[in-house]
């Protein structure tokens, strides 16, 4: 399953990248990213029935775009099976 987030970034880290600080706001959102991870998977994990293996995530500063692959443990049941043909 693919996420993609358009204006993830938060003020603060968009405060630190834009006074040369672009270190320290990869850091700060790497921390949010961890903070967030096991809320994130339980989430997908009661929407879509299926275990979350693994989380794969990346932000760019400069887009404001934040990217989330979720592994799953299988193919979640749909009520349209059509729209995974």
């Amino acid at each position: 399953m693919i996420i993609a987030i358009e204006n993830a970034i938060s003020q603060p880290e968009k405060l630190l990248a834009q006074n040369g600080q672009e270190d320290l706001a990869l850091q700060v959102r790497s921390q949010l990213e961890s903070v967030l991870e096991l809320q994130l998977k339980d989430l997908i994990t009661e929407i879509l029935g299926v275990e979350v293996i693994d989380l794969l995530s990346d932000a760019t500063l400069e887009t404001g775009r934040t990217g989330t692959i979720a592994i799953l443990e299988s193919v979640p049941k749909v009520r349209d099976s059509r729209l995974f043909s």
